[in-house]
Formats: C-alpha cells, sequence, structure tokens
C-alpha cells in the first residue's frame, strides 16, 4: 500500500482526537480525493459522523470503505452499531453477523450481536448470545446487569429482572441493577416492590435527579400527587439549579448544553428582565438578560438553518452555567375556599360533555380570579421552561420535570369532585404549560395519551390582536387505537392527512377559558396573533386524566 498518506491521516486523526471534526473531515475528504482506493480516509470520514453524533451520515463512508476492503472488520462493526442507531436492526445483525465468529468471539461482540438480534425480533438467538455471553464471563454482576440492561431494552421484563436479581446477589452495592430492577417492577405495575427499591437507592445516591423523577412518576401512578409533585421538583433543583464554575466541566456532565434555540433564549432573556425590575433576581444577576441579548444577536446573524442551534465556546462561556436553569420559582398556593369559580354549573358541564359525540365541552369563567393571577405569577416569574425542542416556536414545562404547584393540585382534586361523571376514576397522569412567541407558530395536530384532556388560557385577552383566533382546534376524528404515541404525536404529515376530512370544531380564544375534551380526539394551536412582551405570551396548561388506553 502506498505509504505516501500516512502523516496526512496521523494528523486527520489527530483534529478528530482533539474535537476539531471539521477540519478532520476536510483532510479526509482531501485524502479521499487523493487516494481512493485507501478505505482508511473512508473509514475516517465515518467515524467523524460518529463523532457528531450522525450514525446516519456515517453509514455511506462505512459502505464505501468496505466496497474497498470487504474484510475491514472495525468498519463492519462500526457499520453494524450505525444501522443499530437508525433502528434498522435487520441490517445491524447482518453486518454483525459477518464480522463476529460465534464460536469463539469474545464477550463483548456476543453481547452487541445478541442485543442486535433481540432488536430485529430474533428472540431466541439473542436470548442464546446473552446466555452464552454471561457463561463466558462466569456470572460476573457486571455481566448479568448487562444482560437484564439488554432484556429490559428489548421489553423481555422477566428476562430482565431475573438478571438484576442476580447481580445484586452476587453484588448488593451495584445500585444501578437496583435501580433497574425498580423501573422493571414499575413497568409491571408492582409499585410497592419498587418504591421500596427507589429508596433503597436513595438512602446512598441523594442526590440522583433520575430516581427522584422515576419515585415521583411511581407516586403519581399510585394517586398521591403532593408526594409525586415534592419528588419532581425535588429532581428539578437538583438538575436545574444554575452550575457556576467551568463552562468545560458543564459539557463533561452534559454535551448537549451548548445546545439551544433563539425562541428559547429570547424568552430567558424576557424573564430574566422581568424578574430583576420585580427584585425577584439575585444581584449578581443583574446583567444576565443584557448577555442573553448579546448572544441572540450572534447566533441571529449567522442565519441558522434549523431551529435548534449550537453555541460557540466563548458564548457559551457568557450564558451557559445559568442556560435552561432554575433562576427562580415563585409558588402558587392553595386559594381558601377553592379554587374553580363557585358560580359554574358543574352539573350543565358535565351534560354538555357527554352531549358531544365525541365528548367535548367549552368552560368559561374557568377559575378564581384569585388563583388565575396566582398562576399567572408562577408561569411568568418561574424559570422552569426547559424544553425548546419544538420548532414552532414555543417553549414547555413538564410535570416530571418540576412544572406544578400546590394550586394545580389543589385544581385537579376540585375537577375530580365537582366532575364526579368524568372525573372522579380518572387520577391526574399529566400536566404542562405551554408558553409562545408571538411571531411563530404553534402546536401541529397531534393526541394525548390520556383518557380526558383540560386545556385552558391564562393570557389576557387584550394581549391577543385577534380574538376571532388563537385558540384550540379539535378535530372529531380520533386517532386510531393502534397508534403508539410516537405516531399521534410526532408523525405529523400523518397526522394531518389523516384528519384533513375531519370536520373541526374551533375553540376560540379567551382568557381564563378551558375546553375539556375526549383525549384521543387530535387537535391544534390555532393561528396565534399575540402583541410582543412576556407578559403578552400565550399560556396554556394542560392536565391529562389517566393514561390512554394501550399507551
Amino acid at each position: 500500500m502506498d505509504h505516501a498518506p500516512e502523516e496526512r491521516l496521523q494528523q486527520a486523526n489527530h483534529l478528530q482526537q482533539q474535537g476539531q471534526l471539521e477540519d478532520a473531515a476536510g483532510l479526509y475528504q482531501a485524502l479521499a480525493s487523493d487516494y481512493p482506493q485507501d478505505p482508511r480516509s473512508r473509514f475516517g470520514l465515518a467515524m467523524v459522523e460518529v463523532s457528531r453524533g450522525n450514525p446516519a451520515g456515517a453509514i455511506g463512508h462505512f459502505e464505501a470503505a468496505l466496497k474497498i476492503t470487504p474484510d475491514m472488520s472495525n468498519a463492519r462493526r462500526w457499520l453494524a452499531r450505525c444501522w443499530r442507531a437508525v433502528d434498522e436492526n435487520e441490517k445491524a445483525v447482518k453486518n454483525f453477523e459477518a464480522c463476529t465468529d460465534e464460536a469463539s468471539c469474545p464477550a463483548p461482540e456476543l453481547l452487541e450481536l445478541g442485543e442486535a438480534r433481540l432488536a430485529a425480533g430474533q428472540i431466541d438467538k439473542g436470548r442464546a448470545n446473552l446466555e452464552k455471553f454471561v457463561e463466558q464471563t462466569q456470572s460476573h454482576p457486571e455481566a448479568l446487569l448487562h444482560a437484564g440492561l439488554s432484556y429490559h431494552q428489548a421489553g423481555l421484563l422477566d428476562d430482565a429482572a431475573e438478571r438484576y436479581r442476580q447481580a445484586l446477589e452476587r453484588d448488593p452495592k451495584l445500585q444501578l441493577a437496583r435501580r433497574n430492577l425498580a423501573a422493571v417492577f414499575q413497568a409491571q405495575g408492582h409499585l410497592d416492590e419498587a418504591e421500596s427499591l427507589y429508596r433503597q437507592v436513595l438512602e446512598t445516591e441523594t442526590g440522583n435527579h433520575e430516581v427522584w423523577q422515576n419515585l415521583g412518576t411511581l407516586l403519581k401512578d399510585k394517586d398521591q400527587l403532593a408526594d409525586a409533585l415534592n419528588c419532581y421538583e425535588r429532581a428539578m433543583r437538583l438538575y436545574r439549579l444554575p452550575c457556576p464554575g467551568d463552562p468545560a466541566k458543564i459539557l463533561q456532565q452534559n454535551p448537549d448544553a451548548r445546545m439551544t434555540s433563539l425562541h428559547h433564549l429570547k424568552l430567558q432573556a424576557e424573564q430574566l428582565e422581568y424578574l430583576r425590575n420585580r427584585g425577584r433576581l439575585a444581584p449578581a444577576h443583574a446583567n444576565l438578560a443584557g448577555l442573553y441579548r448579546e448572544v441572540i444577536v450572534e447566533i441571529a446573524a449567522a442565519n441558522p438553518t434549523s431551529h435548534r442551534v449550537v453555541m460557540n465556546e466563548e458564548q457559551f462561556a457568557r450564558i451557559g452555567p445559568t442556560n435552561a436553569r432554575l433562576m427562580h420559582l415563585t409558588p402558587a398556593n392553595v386559594v381558601p375556599g377553592g379554587a374553580l369559580n363557585p358560580e359554574l354549573d358543574f352539573a350543565s358541564i358535565e351534560d354538555s360533555y357527554f352531549a358531544h359525540s365525541p365528548a367535548m365541552t367549552v368552560i368559561d369563567n374557568f377559575l378564581k380570579a384569585d388563583a388565575l393571577k396566582r398562576l399567572r405569577d408562577y408561569c411568568l416569574e418561574s424559570t422552569v421552561w426547559f424544553d425548546f425542542r419544538k420548532a414552532g416556536g414555543y417553549c414547555g414545562s413538564y410535570m416530571q420535570d418540576g412544572f406544578g404547584n400546590d394550586l394545580m393540585m389543589q385544581l385537579s382534586g376540585e375537577l375530580r369532585e365537582k366532575l364526579p361523571e368524568i372525573l372522579e376514576q380518572h387520577p391526574l397522569n399529566q400536566m404542562w404549560g405551554y408558553i409562545y412567541d408571538s411571531e411563530m407558530s404553534g402546536i401541529t395536530a397531534h393526541a394525548d395519551s390520556a383518557a380526558v384532556n383540560l386545556n385552558f388560557w391564562i393570557t389576557p385577552d387584550e394581549a391577543n390582536e385577534n380574538p376571532a383566533s388563537g385558540g384550540l382546534v379539535v378535530y372529531t376524528k380520533e386517532a386510531p387505537a393502534e397508534w403508539d404515541f410516537d405516531k399521534y404525536n410526532n408523525e405529523y404529515d400523518a397526522i394531518e392527512a389523516f384528519a384533513q376530512d375531519s370536520e373541526s370544531v374551533v375553540v376560540q380564544y379567551r382568557c381564563n377559558r378551558a375546553v375539556l375534551f375526549h383525549s384521543n380526539l387530535i387537535h391544534k394551536t390555532d393561528n396565534i396573533h399575540f402583541k410582543t412582551g412576556l407578559e403578552n405570551r400565550r399560556i396554556n396548561i394542560t392536565m391529562l386524566f389517566v393514561q390512554r388506553a394501550g399507551a
């Protein structure tokens, strides 16, 4: 083989290891052009894509390398891993098989092959690989844990539980096995056993926010809402409090911390200014909103093509320790005498709900004025809007990441008491809030994972520049029972196509208006035209009661 490219290959590899991926890719690309029969440059390009978290982009490069040198086992194994990452499990199995000698291969290769076979539905072959993996490692506790994780990921919960138990018998200090055994019990509905295990873990891992969050979900499923909310808030504080210190250390703990969006940065700047003007912000953070504004201008000047953007190192150094963090939390306490408007005719509300097919009704003057004000203060002042993943210009906050307060728990209880025919047998399963950018769109068509959906709005009517819109569009067509969560929440084109020939009900926006409807109904945000400024942002709060059948 021509040795001329050796020095350039070493240089490209060094750049890649240093994280300078663009420069490394440029060198590899030049080498591939100069030496088209050398597979190493193609392999290098593939590994750059792997480092970027882009397995789909790596596949073509691995295949190009293997076309040159079909027996390049390292490229074959990485190709199999990339097929696994994009959920093409049969292709992954085929490539793992091509580079694995099952009779004599090392244990880690058996594990990968077994996991791929399980994911591809080859249960017997996958189980045989995992059992041989355990035997080959002499039932080492870590190997038993890995086997349990593999079964767990494949949904084989009984197999997973057995391996987790065996791992704990050999090493009672193996907390990951205990946590995962608790998760299996939780998924199987053995809530008392799961709770006991989670609490055992927390005896030594008091700062583990994931366990606190899981325990919160378990307590919610036991209808112990106050305790659940306390766990969720504790998890949020552990994970979301500001992180002063070296930004590089923050990135070590969370490599995705530089990911953000312009609409999320804008919301944070507005909240920081709002808190500062009301004396709610620590003096050390008085100028923080200005730093966010600077970063917004810099990112916008680069004309990003996606709503998700990555801050550079200097930008992250300025705002990274506070970005998407809990800078302030305003309580929303219980309202004496009740949160719901006492003048509501709840019997008529129930009659109206059941009179529609599918079930739906609109409730005006939903909350007492005091309750509405407390919820608005909570939403405007609490920096809990951590989710910016969707492109519609709205940010979300969810129950499991700390969205909730005593007033919302009071409201949930009152609704179940006042609307017994609809909600008495339906405990609260989830709740969230969304806050919208006035210059962008809202939520696309979807259904929710529940039986009953309550959606209500809390922004004053004066903020809405078009009173005929800004509310909710509810289609009379239900999402098919066989659709899973991902289908009825994320496959927008399929949902729109399914619902387009359906009649729809347009519920116009009004402050303190609630819409109660069957969660299986497809719905979306109507066109929004709200004034600019934090206090004018459209805010809706959603409560879901009981889980959707089959979810």
